[in-house]
């Protein structure tokens, strides 16, 4: 299952900087990342801290049949 942080999605991936995410609202910050997921057909997971399970965001790519995941820790 390949897995991807927020972060490395949105810097290295999508190539923004500071500061283009700093100009973004989060509207459009998220939709860009969904709209990504959606095209390269990967899972999103986003939980607060408290609630973050790396081996729960992969069962649950992989139950969905995706082909990667996302990983946001939301704390």
């Amino acid at each position: 299952m390949k897995e991807l942080g927020i972060c490395t999605l949105l810097r290295e991936v999508l190539g923004l900087s500071n500061d283009d995410l700093l100009m973004m609202d989060w509207d459009e910050e998220n939709k860009l990342v969904l709209d990504w997921a959606k095209k390269h057909n990967y899972y999103v997971y986003s939980e607060p801290r408290e609630s973050f399970f790396k081996w729960e965001a992969i069962k649950l790519a992989e139950e969905g049949g995706f082909n990667g995941v996302i990983l946001e820790d939301l704390s």
